[in-house]
């Protein structure tokens, strides 16, 4: 005789929770994975920044001082800098002092670090938002529009536009458009920054331009990019069921084929951010906009290498902070990417 096999089912909500409850530890793990490898990367990155500054041929405290200074004044801005110190020890005590959230003091101005990054970071990260605005509004719509009418002329001219995007340098761009919306036209200020959080009309207008110069390139390389992996998708098998069910295009495009090709997006969305950060030192100096990248350009032609140091070091950081968000952005589209495989 025959033992019957018994099978059990599990409630539906108890087996959602327990896949919920796995989806959200793998995440975490992934999270925690992510910031662990930080730390060296941050302490690799501070080495590098100021063993490039010892490296710089010439006494810092001279170049600092002016060549008129005296001697003795030279030698007091050593003194002070602790440039007499082995190298060891003068890293050690500037990286201690970055631990605790001192960056120094302006050897030009005199005004703390701390207090410039305060007034100008908000400047950048306000520009870099509304540059990768641009590039998520204009570039993902585009290049889903160029996959759904694939060989067609909005094709071509979508694929011809973006190609030309990338092509054209954003200081050119950023002239181009001063010329044509801040001089001829008048609609849109040439130089100065309004915050948004001010005056909302004014801080637009000011961000509108310097924006635009900034996420062009990027928004063509999103539109191509969501253009080939949309193409790719929707010749799936998947696709094709979906369509075979009845299911409109919206529905199709918007529900199943934009989160299957969101990691290839994401990506480029990612790696564009980072060279937007370092992008805004051309785009804040043509516009004038008072951010990071003018401080630094200043901090530069005054040879405050005090200001100098910290300005990239706060620049790799948010390049850090950067890659942890699409890290981040992976791990929800794709747990199976806490493991660390890509």
């Amino acid at each position: 005789m025959t033992t019957p096999q018994i099978t059990v089912a599990l409630p539906r909500g108890s087996a959602t929770r327990r896949a919920a409850l796995a989806r959200a530890t793998s995440i975490g793990r992934g999270i925690a994975l992510r910031l662990v490898q930080i730390v060296p990367t941050l302490l690799l990155a501070s080495i590098i920044i100021f063993g490039l500054q010892a490296l710089i041929p010439g006494d810092v405290a001279t170049a600092m001082a002016g060549d008129d200074a005296s001697p003795e004044t030279i030698s007091a801005l050593r003194e002070q800098l602790g440039l007499n110190d082995p190298i060891y020890v003068q890293f050690w005590h500037w990286f201690g002092n970055v631990l605790q959230g001192d960056l120094g003091t302006s050897a030009v101005s005199g005004i703390s670090v701390n207090q410039i990054m305060a007034e100008r970071l908000p400047v950048t990260l306000t520009i870099t938002a509304a540059s990768m605005i641009v590039m998520a509004v204009v570039g993902v719509p585009l290049g889903v529009l160029a996959a759904l009418r694939r060989n067609s002329r909005i094709d071509g001219f979508v694929t011809g536009l973006s190609t030309l995007g990338l092509a054209i340098p954003s200081f050119w761009l950023g002239m181009m458009l001063i010329l044509a919306f801040s001089i001829s036209l008048a609609w849109f200020p040439a130089t100065g920054y309004v915050s948004p959080f001010d005056d909302p009309v004014a801080g637009l207008k000011s961000i509108a331009l310097p924006a635009l110069a900034l996420g062009a390139a990027g928004a063509a390389e999103a539109c191509q990019q969501t253009r080939s992996a949309m193409i790719e998708v929707l010749e799936s098998d998947a696709m094709r069921t979906h369509r075979a069910k009845g299911l409109s295009t919206v529905s199709i495009v918007f529900k199943h084929a934009l989160k299957n090709a969101g990691i290839p997006i994401v990506t480029i969305m990612g790696l564009r951010l980072s060279e937007v950060i370092g992008g805004s030192v051309v785009v804040e100096t043509l516009f004038a906009l008072p951010g990071l990248g003018s401080a630094v350009m200043l901090a530069i032609t005054q040879r405050d290498y005090i200001v100098v140091q910290a300005v990239v070091l706060v620049t790799v950081l948010l390049v850090m902070a950067t890659n942890l968000l699409v890290d981040l952005v992976y791990l929800v589209v794709d747990p199976r990417m806490s493991s660390g495989k890509r």
